[in-house]
């Protein structure tokens, strides 16, 4: 009987068919478009950055820029509270007002006697025109109420600096007539600016500020400014 000869079963290394490709050369059979972390270029079947040899990532990877933040679109309304694009201090100039309005505006003496007008007695009695420091207050909050997108609130940027300087101008306008009339009094009289003056200055600066920067959103030269403006050379998007 012939000898059976048995040859052993060759067995293949799987790590020979294994093609180890270098990470900076590009795949063919991958047609991803990424994009680099550092320059934010995008490539096609690239792994790495042929420029800074970073490694590609999805678009979604990208690390977020100063101006990325949680920005609304230009027609898209925010929150009512929302206290971005000079809402806020609008919003607290607006509360100032009506608490300066409830506050001491004059203080003084008269015949050793002391007195404290507030914005309320002089409105309903001797300065009818500072019922503006009110209703400045009131038209500010229906602004903020009613104008939430921010090309709505950039529409009323000039209106919104505007209102501001009327609460300062009535309050002025009351306290020279306040002058003229203890000059023009008999007697032993003094009066002085009371707090709520002062309060009003602070609200007439914060809405000043807050009127300024109404519906400014960080970033808004670049690619989120409003259609139909031109964009900066600088912010245009070179496509490979």
């Amino acid at each position: 009987m012939g000898a059976t000869t048995l040859t052993e079963p060759s067995v293949t290394d799987p790590m020979a068919s294994t093609v180890q490709s270098d990470p900076g050369q590009s795949d063919p059979g991958d047609g991803r478009i990424l994009f680099c972390p550092f320059c934010r270029e995008c490539y096609e079947g690239e792994r790495v950055c042929p420029v800074h040899e970073l490694e590609l990532v999805e678009f979604q990877d990208l690390p977020r820029q100063a101006h990325e933040t949680n920005l609304p679109a230009w027609d898209e309304p925010v929150l009512p509270w929302d206290v971005r694009f000079g809402r806020g201090l609008l919003g607290l100039g607006a509360v100032l007002l009506l608490v300066a309005f409830f506050m001491p505006m004059v203080v003084g003496t008269f015949d050793d006697e002391a007195f404290r007008w507030t914005g309320l007695d002089l409105a309903t009695d001797r300065a009818k025109n500072l019922w503006t420091v009110p209703f400045v207050a009131v038209l500010y909050f229906w602004i903020l109420l009613r104008r939430r997108t921010p090309v709505e609130m950039l529409g009323t940027r000039l209106v919104a600096v505007l209102l501001a300087i009327m609460p300062a101008f009535s309050t002025a306008y009351t306290w020279l007539n306040v002058r003229r009339g203890v000059e023009a009094a008999h007697g032993a009289i003094a009066a002085d600016l009371g707090a709520g003056v002062w309060v009003v200055a602070a609200g007439t600066v914060l809405l000043l500020v807050g009127g300024v920067r109404f519906g400014v959103m960080p970033g808004m030269k670049d690619e989120r400014e409003p259609p139909g403006a031109a964009p900066e050379e600088g912010s245009r998007i070179r496509r490979e």
